[in-house]
């Protein structure tokens, strides 16, 4: 039995792990062997790895740039509406207190009567008058 076979459980996965890790001729690499000390395939992995984070990070700027400018233009049109609707509000509840005082005068005669006179009404003996300006005088 060999040294890593030894030591496998009943399935023989150790071995094989052991196996993997070997070297040429059976032999485990040695990481003294290379003089620089480095595995030669992270460099250009760890480059692409950053590649990959400036790329998402650039996208992630960029996205929360473009939700910043929905929000402004959010917030501003929101504000326009409120400005708009405060207006209506105003006028409605304008609109609101002259009626209730035509309703709170609803049974005085001369209020009525002058209401109906505002609003171009006319007595039944009076004569109507239109003026206007004159047309084609020199």
């Amino acid at each position: 039995m060999t040294e890593g076979a030894s030591q496998a459980g009943p399935d023989g996965r150790w071995a094989e792990a052991a196996a993997s890790q070997a070297g040429p001729g059976g032999r485990r690499a040695n990481p003294a062997d290379d003089p620089a000390g480095a595995d030669h395939g992270a460099a250009p992995r760890r480059a692409r790895l950053n590649l990959v984070i400036v790329i998402v990070a650039t996208v992630g700027v960029l996205q929360l740039l473009y939700l910043n400018w929905v929000e402004s233009d959010r917030m501003l049109v929101l504000r326009r509406d409120v400005a708009r609707l405060e207006a209506d509000v105003g006028r409605l509840q304008a609109e609101e207190r002259v009626l209730l005082d035509v309703a709170a005068h609803g049974d005085d005669l001369a209020f009525r009567e002058q209401l109906a006179r505002l609003q171009g009404f006319i007595g039944p003996d009076e004569l109507r008058v239109v003026t206007s300006p004159l047309v084609g005088a020199d």
